[in-house]
């Protein structure tokens, strides 16, 4: 699998298309943040990021429900029916090309805890996904949250 045979298969919503017509400009500091409401397609916005990135992928979640949910839109929104998944893992233990976890398994493996992913092992921003991209030396970071930044939030 490659990231060329990513695509979006629908059209852009009017902000998301603004985005990233200007995401050369948003990644001089090789950052990017995202705020938007629930159900306003940074889950998507964030896939697209990844796929022009075009570079291995970690992405944090707060629940399996939003893990699971990175993986299924890059099935169903950007690949053919029937693709090659075996570049998408769900574990830290066997990293891929695009990598999707919760805080909680990164959590137990940096403690050495658990391997499992229950919910409420540890707490923390349930409202924040974040989205770091890395290679080597080289990074990019971003965020895709439902709620505005306080001066105490941190990425």
């Amino acid at each position: 699998m490659s990231f060329e045979q990513m695509k979006f298969c629908y059209p852009w919503r009017e902000y998301q298309a603004r985005v990233l017509s200007q995401l050369e400009e948003h990644f001089d500091d090789d950052h990017l943040h995202v705020v938007a409401a629930p159900g306003s397609g940074k889950t998507v916005l964030g896939l697209e990021v990844v796929r022009r990135l075009a570079k291995p992928c970690l992405i944090f979640a707060p629940t399996c429900t939003i893990r699971d949910q990175w993986v299924e839109r890059i099935k169903e929104l950007f690949l053919p029916e029937g693709a090659d998944l075996s570049w998408i893992s769900k574990s830290i233990h066997q990293p891929s090309l695009v990598t999707v976890i919760t805080y909680q398994a990164l959590h137990a493996a940096w403690t050495g805890g658990r391997d499992e992913d229950p919910e409420t092992y540890v707490e923390l921003d349930s409202e924040s996904q974040e989205l770091e991209v890395a290679q080597f030396d080289e990074k990019a970071r971003g965020g895709l949250r439902s709620s505005p930044f306080s001066k105490s939030s941190k990425l």
